[in-house]
């Protein structure tokens, strides 16, 4: 399975959320994956997961099953004239309150979307413990466990 994280903006998060799938995947269900970013590469031979951190790489007789783009509420308005069908959109920083989140829901709703709640743990790159709920229920969506539609913070 490939994915490609990609957007438009810097600082909105798609190498936060490339580590922490890639942690998420190795860690808990014990995948091997590699995860190509402009920061770093980490490459396993024959991996089940290939991870693109806003790079564009060929990867031979191999096609990308998943597009994430990932934005941040200030830029989700621009963001949305780029979304395609196929990307899942992935609204990072999002506030706790539960009337802001409906606002960033009645922009999305009819798109495949996460809304991530801003989480200190994953700012400081803390991805070993996986404690963001809504990135865990994502990747379970990506590995074909679950078909949510929409996942936002405290939903069960």
């Amino acid at each position: 399975m490939i994915i490609k994280v990609h957007g438009i903006k810097g600082g909105s998060g798609k190498s936060t959320i490339s580590k922490y799938l890639f942690y998420y995947f190795r860690k808990k269900e014990r995948k091997k994956v590699s995860l190509y970013s402009i920061e770093e590469i980490v490459k396993y031979n024959n991996p089940e997961i290939i991870i693109l951190d806003n790079v564009n790489l060929t990867i031979k007789n191999s096609n990308i099953e998943w597009k994430l783009f990932v934005t941040d509420p200030q830029s989700l308005e621009l963001s949305l004239n780029y979304i395609k069908d196929d990307d899942f959109l992935i609204v990072n920083k999002v506030s706790p309150f539960p009337c802001e989140q409906a606002e960033i829901i009645k922009k999305v709703y009819k798109l495949r979307a996460v809304l991530v709640p801003f989480n200190g743990k994953l700012f400081y790159e803390e991805y070993e413990e996986l404690v963001e709920p809504t990135l865990n229920r994502l990747a379970e969506n990506l590995l074909g466990l679950r078909k949510d539609h929409l996942i936002v913070p405290f939903q069960q």
